[in-house]
């Protein structure tokens, strides 16, 4: 999987942006999984709530403004990363991810 980082560009007011034409690519290993969870009961809803959660091992270059490509989807990120740590340090970080389509 590959976390894609924004890079910046002038913008038309002298300003910076951010650019997903000069953003940097880091391959990562993890692993994508969907959490389902039934919705409380309504008249007019029978459906579950789904999410992903994306888990990356160890502290990678990852934040809220990033996006990842998995699975040939392309994901954004939902809430800023949550670091677990362990007695030994960071273990792993955990990612609440929506899809945004095909990569």
């Amino acid at each position: 999987m590959v976390i894609v980082t924004p890079g910046t560009e002038a913008d038309p007011y002298g300003g910076m942006r951010s650019s997903w034409t000069t953003a940097t690519r880091t391959t990562v290993r993890g692993w994508l999984q969907e959490s389902v969870a039934p919705e409380a009961p309504d008249d007019s809803r029978t459906d579950d709530a789904s999410g992903w959660t994306l888990i990356l091992p160890g502290n990678p270059p990852i934040d809220e403004r990033c996006r990842v490509e998995a699975n040939g989807e392309t994901f954004r990120i939902v809430f800023r990363p949550r670091v677990v740590n362990s007695p030994r340090g960071v273990h792993h970080v955990e990612v609440k991810v929506m899809p945004l389509g095909p990569t």
